[in-house]
């Protein structure tokens, strides 16, 4: 029988550390979601990248886990919900890395042909510096 609203409110509870993961989750999946965006922006062909949606996919199957395992009488484990995001956060990284996997080859090409029109440093100034500001304002910093 499917659980109602009142009956998952009342079964899911987060750790404050869950809590925070999953705010950090959504952070790095609105960032990666960037990324994606702008790579199917530099090369529309790129959203044909099966890699990209299948590491999404499993990205939310591990928090749909998390998700059942809270809900699900009897079925709490204590480190089973962390380890659940933690897979989740390494998939969505993934999907992000691949992601720019084909961003960074789709420049290569868009530079060499900007080189290859005309030949001049001028020409590739103006071209690199418009691809570079684009990236810059769209990349968030990890360190």
């Amino acid at each position: 029988m499917p659980l109602s609203v009142s009956d998952i409110s009342q079964k899911l509870t987060l750790s404050s550390v869950e809590q925070t993961e999953l705010i950090r989750i959504a952070s790095l999946y609105s960032d990666a979601k960037m990324i994606i965006l702008y790579a199917e922006e530099v090369d529309p062909t790129i959203s044909a990248n099966i890699q990209i949606v299948k590491e999404l996919r499993d990205a939310l199957d591990h928090l749909m886990r998390l998700f059942i395992n809270k809900v699900t009488p009897g079925s709490e484990n204590g480190s089973y919900g962390l380890a659940q995001i933690d897979k989740a956060v390494g998939h969505v990284y993934r999907a992000a890395f691949d992601a720019l996997d084909g961003t960074v080859l789709s420049l290569k090409i868009k530079i060499y042909e900007c080189l290859s029109g005309s030949g001049s440093v001028s020409s590739f100034s103006r071209c690199h510096l418009r691809f570079l500001a684009r990236w810059q304002a769209l990349v968030p910093q990890y360190r």
